[in-house]
């Protein structure tokens, strides 16, 4: 799901895990790959979730690695549980059901593991596993090192964070492009909740996941909004109530077309190096809707959106991001808000009231 980072070796807090797997066998291939790297710690090893949730509450570790299909308690079960005991830890789920069950990788993710890998199969640990594994984790440790850090998301009747931006009205929005990564899929359900109805515009969504997540994802968000969804295809007709999401395979575009706003593929590599990237979808709305742009950017690493976020302003139109207490990882929204680009920022569930009540549909 995410770029490798270049981590630094030196200089750097070691980076302490928990593994968490019924597999004995498992834990030691874990163990011995992660203690092959200098800068990673294993802090402990446990066999169920419960014996996960006793050593979390007298343990302090960075990242747990979580198995979700355990006897007895499922780590998907616990595993919001696990995430406010573990107080600021990110979770990233190693489970052979991430290849084998789509959904259940979607969900894990909304209920806020940080990432997730596929166990290989067979009786050893092949392939690129060990790099990726090694490569996920060294990404993590980098956006905390950076100040980016994964944070447990509230999601209580806290106040209201208030914007930061100006409260200028701005124009009916002629199209909302959402860009969202790690722990993303929270705050994209929540924003879309809680958008008012008369905000009927087409709404664009990248989302970084791989591309045979992007179909379950779909469907699981049609189950939760009262808005058309659907993975688009180029030259597919933009028209209002309408959510399209980027297919996994490329960039999501838009241009005019006489009266008509279509969906375009955008080509090339980008700053981020993701596909779907969230930069060309938002530099594309913008450059299309001009100052009826709405860009969104919520929890995520790196700096994917920051760009685009740059060519919405340079065009006149809106950026809000996500606050800082409420994103599962701070990165693309907090590089937004500290390069003075976000003219609001606060929760994804507030986002929608202060589009309608600081636009023309007030």
């Amino acid at each position: 799901m995410n770029a490798p980072a270049t981590f630094p070796s030196t200089e750097v807090r070691p980076v302490r895990l928990l593994i968490v797997d019924d597999s004995q066998v498992v834990r030691s291939i874990f163990e011995r790959i992660l203690m092959r790297q200098a800068n990673f710690i294993v802090s402990g090893t446990c066999s169920s979730v419960d014996e996960a949730l006793r050593f979390l509450g007298r343990e302090t570790v960075d990242i747990v690695l979580l198995d979700i299909e355990m006897p007895g308690r499922s780590g998907l079960d616990a595993l919001p549980e696990i995430l406010q005991r573990a107080d600021g830890a990110a979770v990233i789920v190693v489970s052979s059901t991430v290849e084998q069950n789509n959904a259940r990788m979607i969900e894990a993710v909304s209920l806020g593991a940080c990432d997730t890998l596929a166990k290989p199969g067979g009786a050893g640990v092949g392939g690129h596993f060990a790099e990726n594994l090694v490569a996920k984790i060294e990404t993590i440790a980098a956006q905390r090192a950076s100040g980016l850090a994964p944070s447990p998301a509230r999601h209580g009747d806290e106040p209201c964070s208030p914007d930061r931006g100006a409260r200028a009205p701005i124009p009916r929005p002629g199209c909302i492009a959402i860009g969202a990564s790690t722990g993303g899929i929270v705050g994209i359900q929540q924003f879309l909740s809680a958008l008012p109805a008369t905000i009927d515009c087409p709404i664009l969504i990248t989302q970084h996941l791989p591309r045979t997540f992007i179909p379950y994802f779909a469907g699981q968000l049609a189950g939760r909004v009262s808005r058309n969804v659907q993975v688009c295809t180029p030259g597919t007709s933009l028209v209002k109530n309408h959510i399209y999401l980027a297919p996994g395979d490329g960039h999501l575009g838009c241009t005019r077309q006489g009266s008509a706003v279509v969906a375009t593929r955008v080509e090339g590599d980008f700053a981020a190096h993701y596909a779907p990237a969230v930069d060309p979808m938002l530099s594309a709305a913008a450059q299309t809707y001009g100052e009826a742009a709405v860009a969104i950017v919520l929890s995520g690493m790196g700096i994917d959106g920051l760009e685009g976020a740059r060519e919405v302003r340079r065009r006149g139109g809106t950026v809000i991001v996500q606050d800082e207490d409420s994103s599962v990882v701070w990165g693309m929204p907090g590089h937004i808000a500290k390069s003075g680009l976000a003219d609001a920022i606060m929760r994804p569930a507030d986002m929608g009231l202060y589009i309608y009540e600081r636009s023309a549909a007030a």
